[in-house]
């Protein structure tokens, strides 16, 4: 799966055996990408949701859900 910019996501899914590895890959990725703030300051960077650039804030969170969700194998 590719991103806007043409970077692909992690492909290593997260399964409880690899976390080291995986964790590493995904937060490059989402350094990478700009994206960490979503992860590491999410409360610091989020709009009101009045604000003219919510949806845009929005929009780039539910990229960053994609990705973790894209990257984590649930085994139940």
């Amino acid at each position: 799966m590719n991103t806007q910019t043409g970077t692909s996501l992690p492909m290593e899914n997260f399964d409880h055996n690899n976390f080291p590895s995986w964790d590493y890959k995904v937060n490059q990725y989402l350094v990478g990408q700009g994206y960490w703030n979503y992860i590491n300051r999410v409360q610091e960077n989020q709009p009101g949701p009045t604000a003219p650039e919510y949806a845009i804030w929005e929009q780039v969170a539910s990229r960053v859900m994609y990705c973790l969700v894209t990257c984590v194998h649930c085994r139940i």
